[in-house]
């Protein structure tokens, strides 16, 4: 059971060029069927990968233990799969509530830098851009005497195209 949805929108297209804005408009959804829950942190990043004959990694993957540090994605490479250019991450929510069915919406706004490649997925080799949106969850103590229960930190991968222009 889900503890929330995400939707990501684009209020523009999801295709950029090297040194354009990207904006993104990112809704947080509590769900219905569960109890109140908080945001620890929520951070955005965008990156770039480069793979040759790979397949393109998950859109989203497993959460992951304890991280006594704000997760980079550059640290994040795979076998095959190099980050060529990423962002720092920056914290976009934290410490709010979600209630149940509640809906919290924010934009993150991030700049490509000049040069960057365009995307490409041959058959040899990709070049993959992503907005990667990393969040943890908390839950209140069910009684004075518990304390706060962190949970695991879970990512999401939004796929951007960057195009060769000029």
């Amino acid at each position: 059971m889900a503890l929330f949805d995400v939707l990501a929108a684009a209020p523009d297209a999801w295709a950029y060029a090297a040194g354009g804005t990207v904006r993104c408009r990112l809704t947080l959804i509590g769900s219905a069927s569960s109890a109140e829950r908080w945001v620890d942190w929520m951070s955005a990043q965008l990156c770039g990968h480069f793979s040759l004959a790979s397949p393109p990694p998950p859109p989203s993957t497993p959460p992951q233990a304890e991280a006594t540090a704000l997760p980079d994605e550059r640290q994040q490479d795979a076998p095959g799969r190099r980050c060529f250019f990423s962002s720092p991450p920056h914290v976009v929510l934290a410490g709010h509530a979600v209630e149940p069915g509640a809906r919290l919406a924010f934009d993150v706004v991030g700049t490509l830098p000049d040069g960057l490649p365009p995307s490409h997925h041959g058959d040899l080799a990709r070049i993959e851009y992503v907005a990667v949106l990393t969040v943890r969850m908390m839950r209140p103590p069910s009684e004075p005497s518990s304390g706060w229960r962190r949970g695991p930190i879970c990512r999401l991968r939004v796929p951007l195209r960057v195009l060769l222009c000029g």
